[in-house]
């Protein structure tokens, strides 16, 4: 009896510790698959910037990315807007399963100031917020919707500009989630990421807003307009440039600038470019200098130059804005013949005044 009493407590004890190392097991694996989708999600994320133009192309591909890696059901996007100092929706996914319309709409309608509702206390804290549960959550403002969605487990996460949270994201999940620290952790850098990413992106964005009005104004300029390096080579022309000279853009960038002056003058032209970049100064419009250029099928017209520069990282470009004087040339010869006819007119009237008398 004594041994078979022995060999049941062992055999009880080994299938408590083969039970504890299944467990174990169990919760590694539970683990490491955790681990392995949040990796996952730093990915996506990483290329979702990628492959994002701007801030609000990526909107939705970040809320599916974080989402599916962290194996929530919706995620929403809210923006700071500066001027009213309130955030506004400006976005959301969610697994096809959920009926999103009812939350969308009221989202759309509504605007979170700082300290008020999840996306309030986010904003105004800096700091990431979890919710188990939101219907039971007396200061989340679509409890009710919430609740007929089926979605409980909350949490967000601030998105940070350079000083300030410029955004607030949030994730649903439809089962009821203990606070996870590690999975908030997670979150808030990913938080940071984006609001890198956002702020890169936001400056690209107003740099091809200010290049694209540098090009609209370059290309509506009543003047000819080109841009050279300090080896003469034209860098940038406008449309008016290819009208006056009879060539197309293509052909004249990576050309030396004499290209566009009468072959008698190309030679000591290069030796005048070459000294105004060693001195580089404005030369305005009407200093008397009597200029001609040359059109692709090398006929000349009378021009006037102006000059300009900037200062660059890459050393000093000059600005040439050329105006086509031929009809201003051809009134003032007209002129002048006008003046010599009225001038030899009053000389005869004299010879005729002279003979009668």
């Amino acid at each position: 009896m004594k041994d078979e009493a022995n060999t049941k407590v062992h055999l009880e004890r080994e299938l408590r510790e083969m039970r504890q190392r299944i467990a174990d097991l169990e919760a590694s694996e539970n683990e490491r698959n955790r681990a392995e989708r949040r990796l996952n999600t730093h990915f996506a994320v990483t290329q979702v910037f990628a492959e994002s133009a701007t801030f609000r192309d990526a909107t939705s591909p970040l809320l599916q990315a974080i989402c599916e890696g962290i194996d929530w059901e919706l995620g929403e996007l809210w923006c700071v807007d500066p001027a009213l100092n309130e955030l506004r929706w400006e976005g959301i996914w969610h697994v096809s399963s959920l009926d999103g319309g009812e939350f969308e709409a009221i989202s759309h309608e509504i605007t979170f100031s700082p300290g008020s509702g999840l996306p309030g206390r986010v904003w105004a804290s800096g700091q990431p917020a979890w919710v188990p549960d939101v219907p039971t959550d007396a200061d989340f403002l679509r409890a009710s919707v919430a609740a007929r969605m089926g979605l409980h487990g909350a949490l967000a996460f601030p998105i940070r500009g350079e000083r300030e949270v410029t955004g607030v994201m949030l994730f649903f999940s439809c089962e009821i989630r203990p606070l996870d620290h590690d999975l908030l952790n997670i979150m808030t850098d990913i938080g940071t990421r984006i609001g890198n990413f956002a702020k890169r992106k936001r400056a690209e964005e107003a740099l091809r807003k200010s290049e694209a009005t540098g090009r609209a104004l370059l290309e509506s300029a009543a003047q000819g307009i080109v841009i050279v390096n300090p080896d003469g080579r034209i860098m940038l022309v406008n449309a008016k440039t290819e009208e006056l000279f009879s060539y197309r853009r293509d052909e004249l960038l990576g050309q030396t600038l004499e290209v566009l002056l009468p072959e008698r003058f190309q030679n000591s032209h290069a030796d005048h470019r070459a000294a105004y970049f060693t001195e580089p100064r404005v030369r305005p419009m009407g200093i008397g200098l009597d200029l001609a250029a040359r059109r692709k099928d090398g006929t000349e017209f009378p021009v006037e130059i102006s000059l300009s520069f900037i200062k660059t990282e890459d050393g000093v470009i000059a600005m040439g804005f050329i105006t086509d004087i031929t009809e201003r040339k051809q009134a003032e010869e007209a002129l002048a013949r006008e003046v010599q006819e009225v001038a030899r007119l009053g000389e005869e009237a004299q010879v005729r005044e002279a003979f009668i008398r």
